[in-house]
C-alpha cells in the first residue's frame, strides 16, 4: 500500500507530472527508471504503471519494452509577433486541428465588453466557447466574442471545426490586419483541467485579444487559455 497517496488520484498524477515538467526535457529524451520513480513518490510499482498509462494515453510519454520511457510530447511555439489563427497555427506545424463547439449563442454583455468590441450597450454579443485540439490532443479552450449582428451572417457555419477566420474571409470579405493582444498567467478551474486533459497543469497561458480588419474595425475579442505544458512564445524583436 502507497504510503502517502490514494492510487490515481489527480494529486499523484500532478506531482508526478510537475517532476518530469521540471527535469526540462525535450521530445525523446529517456524518463527516470520505474524503480527511481516509485521510491521517490512512495508509490507501488503497480501504481505507478498505471499513471504512466495514463500519460501515454494522454501523449505525455512514449513507452518502448526493453528500451525505456520516452518524453514525447512537443510543446508548440506561439509566435506573438503575427496574427494568425489556431487553424493557420497549427498547418503550420503539420498538425491536425480541431475543435468542439462548447457554447454558442447570444448573450448580455456588459459595458467592458461591448467597449471592446466597440458597439452600444444595446446592441447583442454573441459568444462562440470551443475547445481547441491538435492531433487530437487538447491544447486551448478559447472565448470568441462576437458581434451578434456579424455572427447571424455567419451562423449556419458555425459548427466544429469549422475556420471563423476563413468563414469571415470567405463569406463576409473581412480579412484580420490588426490585433491588441494580452498575455497573462492563469490557474485553471477543475472544469477546465477536465476539459484540457487529466494531465493538465493548474497553470495556463491566459491570452486576450481584440482583432480588427484593415479599416480598424473591430471584429472579435477573444480570451484564451492554452495549457502552460503544450506551448510557449516567441517573438521577433528589432532594434530602432
Amino acid at each position: 500500500m502507497d504510503k502517502h497517496f490514494h492510487p490515481r488520484t489527480n494529486q499523484v498524477a500532478d506531482k508526478i507530472r510537475e517532476y518530469l515538467f521540471g527535469q526540462t526535457l525535450v521530445p525523446g529524451a529517456c524518463l527516470p527508471p520505474e524503480r527511481e520513480l516509485s521510491q521517490k513518490f512512495e508509490l507501488s510499482r503497480l501504481t505507478l504503471r498505471k499513471i504512466l498509462a495514463d500519460f501515454e494515453a494522454e501523449g505525455l510519454i512514449t513507452r518502448i519494452p526493453n528500451k525505456g520511457t520516452f518524453f514525447s510530447l512537443e510543446r508548440v511555439p506561439q509566435n506573438v509577433s503575427r496574427l494568425t489563427s489556431f487553424t493557420q497555427d497549427m498547418q503550420r506545424r503539420n498538425m491536425v486541428s480541431n475543435s468542439i463547439i462548447l457554447k454558442a449563442g447570444k448573450f448580455k454583455a456588459n459595458p467592458s465588453l461591448c467597449d471592446k468590441l466597440g458597439i452600444a450597450p444595446t446592441e447583442g454579443v454573441f459568444l462562440l466557447r470551443r475547445l481547441r485540439l491538435a492531433n487530437k490532443l487538447p491544447m486551448a479552450i478559447e472565448d470568441c466574442f462576437l458581434p451578434e449582428k456579424l455572427a447571424e451572417q455567419i451562423k449556419p457555419e458555425i459548427q466544429d471545426d469549422f475556420s471563423l477566420y476563413k468563414t469571415l474571409q470567405t463569406q463576409l470579405g473581412i480579412f484580420p490586419a490588426k490585433a491588441t493582444q494580452i498575455i497573462e498567467v492563469c490557474t485553471l478551474n477543475a472544469e477546465e483541467r477536465k476539459l484540457l486533459g487529466k494531465i493538465c497543469p493548474p497553470a495556463a497561458l491566459f491570452i486576450r485579444r481584440t482583432s480588427g480588419d484593415k479599416n480598424g474595425t473591430i471584429f472579435e475579442y477573444v480570451e484564451s487559455k492554452y495549457r502552460g505544458d503544450r506551448y510557449f512564445l516567441t517573438m521577433d524583436l528589432t532594434q530602432e
